[in-house]
């Protein structure tokens, strides 16, 4: 017979007396367990105590407006862990002075002075990113530069910037521009050159030149 009925047929103030709210403890729990606790709880006392019935929603309302987890209920989460302004910096120079070699995490580490497990979470919370998607992404970033400021040719570019070969860099280049390294160098160039070759037209200064004209 459910309490709906026990209730109905007059066995309600005994239901009444003998309901107690679960037993087992609510701390050091999630909040959604707690919250589905309370709320199943609320249920159960709604056929016979509506004042605790009541009681229950006012108490998961409050803990749902909150927003958090209630430190009477459930652990604190740790702070997340991030590098130091200046120590992001050293290990940031680090990386863009040894870019044409490997980098370890354990190297990164040691500059840095942590543990490599540590040093994994503390450089994400500062950077982001992974220590390696960042190396990669200097790499990428050193390359386009050599391509914009000489003729070298892909391959040796490659080398220079920390790549294992040129097919290495076109990968990792084509993921990160959406263009490969060929095609990104042509389409760039073009636009650098004329800004490069336009004060030397006439074999004079621009003001010189502007002076003539006027």
């Amino acid at each position: 017979m459910d309490m709906r009925n026990r209730w109905a047929s007059g066995d309600g103030i005994q239901a009444r007396a003998t309901w107690e709210p679960p037993a087992s403890p609510l701390h050091m729990e999630p909040l959604s367990i707690v919250l589905s606790k309370l709320l199943d709880a609320a249920a159960k006392a709604l056929d016979v105590d509506h004042e605790q019935s009541r009681a229950l929603l006012r108490r998961a309302s409050t803990l749902l407006q909150s927003g958090a987890e209630p430190c009477d209920l459930t652990a604190r989460a740790p702070a997340r862990a991030a590098l130091a302004p200046w120590l992001a910096k050293r290990v940031e120079r680090h990386i863009d002075d040894n870019l044409e070699r490997s980098l370890r995490l354990g190297e990164l580490a040691k500059v840095a002075g942590l543990s490599n497990s540590y040093f994994s979470r503390a450089f994400k919370g500062a950077f982001g990113e992974p220590p390696h998607a960042f190396i990669l992404r200097r790499r990428v970033a050193r390359a386009r530069m050599e391509m914009l400021g000489g003729e070298e040719p892909l391959a040796q570019i490659a080398v220079a910037c920390g790549f294992a070969d040129q097919a290495h860099l076109a990968r990792i280049f084509r993921r990160e521009t959406g263009s490969a390294p060929s095609a990104w160098r042509l389409a760039n160039r073009r636009a650098v050159e004329p800004a490069r070759v336009a004060p030397r037209a006439s074999g004079l200064a621009p003001e010189v030149r502007h002076d003539l004209a006027i």
